[in-house]
């Protein structure tokens, strides 16, 4: 069995808590690190390669948000039954959680080799553009098995108290991204230049070996996912169990994503540069936002062990010390992506002056809502932990629906500018509410 994991039920409370959690930020960070490597590659092709992976993007995250069913959905029962010390039923929710979670990597996949050119089309993009994004779209879904595995993989991890491991596979895959990137995107030896075909098959492969490193793990050291792995065949009930504790989530989030492709779709009336520019920056805003969503992980596992061990004074004082961590974070984001602004678009477009003056406004008006976005995405883990999983859900697609007649409205004052302005606005209002909602049940707990 695994032995390297923090004890969430016993100890110094931010302690534990952040010694699981740093682990599953960094992790968070690499696997962000992974869109960065590409976009900078990238970006020395120009701002239509950019483009183009930026519509494909969109539906890699409609692939994460499908994921995202099981994986919460595992994560959670996986934490409050490792607390209770119910053994049986944690292995069948791992082996429920894998069985889902391949059923829906497989159904995209097929999705997306289908659909791919009216996807794309859906932007209206110039012929170029158009194409490449179709060749990255495709090529991206060869490793969707891969991409839906791993935060799986993760999560369950993280749900025993072993945030270490999957930071060291993840990182792994973060290296080998990093040095395929410019191979395959350019050319060396005997090997032909890609272009943005090759930034894909980068990280594909990367990702790859991180499943591979996982399943190696998992049957070396007898852990808990290998207990899973082994156990019988898993239980309809518990399949059905899984989704609907992670349906709400992952609706959340594939609305989030639908949302987005409408916004992007705004975005992209301007032009390829606005749509270059809305990519990049979304990829550096994910700073916050990526980072955050590691430190949900812990804060996860650390309420569902807590609430299935009925330590309720316990999980009081990490609620309240882990919105104060979250919130911080946002602090810090703000204040790197306003005062940083130009610098950090530099990075990825240096030789165009125009995408760099409109990639500093993006930020400037995007860093506005990081403190809200951080302790609405910390408040998703708190309800999470919780199995309340249709609250944050609710509250999230209520305020992303309004983005776009919201955008429609600013978009009439302030061009693509307004599309960016609905988007802050939103994000305070959910975090706004998200706290209110967890300081009243904060008060009323055990």
């Amino acid at each position: 069995m695994n032995r390297r994991k923090v004890n969430l039920l016993e100890g110094p409370i931010l302690k534990n808590l952040i010694i699981l959690a740093a682990p599953l930020m960094a992790t968070a960070f690499v696997q962000m690190t992974y869109n960065f490597v590409d976009m900078a590659w990238l970006g020395q092709l120009g701002t239509n390669e950019v483009a183009a992976a930026g519509a494909g993007g969109i539906y890699n995250w409609l692939a994460s948000a499908l994921a995202s069913i099981a994986r919460v959905g595992t994560n959670v029962f996986a934490a409050q039954y490792f607390g209770a010390k119910e053994e049986k039923n944690m292995q069948d929710t791992i082996k429920s959680g894998l069985y889902l979670v391949i059923g829906f990597a497989a159904l995209y996949f097929t999705l997306i080799q289908i659909f791919s050119p009216q996807l794309i089309g859906f932007y209206e993009l110039e012929p170029k553009v158009h194409d490449m994004g179709v060749i990255y779209l495709r090529a991206v879904a060869i490793g969707y098995l891969f991409q839906f595995l791993n935060p799986l993989l993760s999560s369950i991890y993280n749900s025993i108290g072993d945030s270490v491991r999957p930071f060291k596979m993840n990182t792994i895959g973060l290296i080998i991204n990093i040095a395929l990137d410019p191979i395959l995107i350019f050319g060396f030896g005997p090997i032909p230049a890609m272009g943005i075909l090759g930034a894909a098959l980068a990280t594909v492969f990367a990702q790859f070996v991180v499943t591979i490193l996982f399943l190696i793990d998992a049957f070396k050291s007898k852990n808990e996912v290998y207990d899973g792995i082994k156990y019988g065949v898993a239980k309809l009930e518990s399949i059905v169990d899984i989704f609907k504790m992670g349906f709400p989530a992952g609706m959340q989030s594939a609305l989030h994503a639908s949302i987005s492709l409408v916004l992007n779709k705004f975005v992209a009336l301007y032009g390829s540069i606005p749509l270059a520019v809305y990519t990049i920056g979304t990829n550096i805003e994910s700073i916050s936002y990526v980072t955050t969503e590691g430190f949900q992980g812990g804060i996860i596992a650390f309420v569902g062990q807590n609430y299935g061990a009925r330590k309720f004074h316990r999980l009081k004082e990490a609620i309240k010390k882990s919105l104060l961590v979250v919130g911080g974070i946002g602090l810090l984001a703000t204040f790197i992506l306003i005062f940083f602004r130009n610098d950090l678009f530099k990075l990825f477009l240096p030789d165009d002056p125009v995408a760099i003056q409109m990639g500093a406004g993006f930020l400037l008006i995007l860093g506005l809502s990081q403190f809200f976005m951080s302790i609405e995405i910390g408040g998703s883990g708190v309800f999470h932990g919780l199995g309340l999983t249709k609250i944050p859900s609710t509250i999230s697609i209520i305020f992303n629906l309004l983005r776009i007649p919201l955008a429609l409205l600013l978009m009439q004052y302030f061009d693509f500018y307004g599309v960016w302005m609905a988007v802050t606005i939103s994000s305070i209002f959910k975090g706004t509410i998200s706290n209110y909602i967890i300081y009243r049940k904060y008060h009323n707990m055990g």
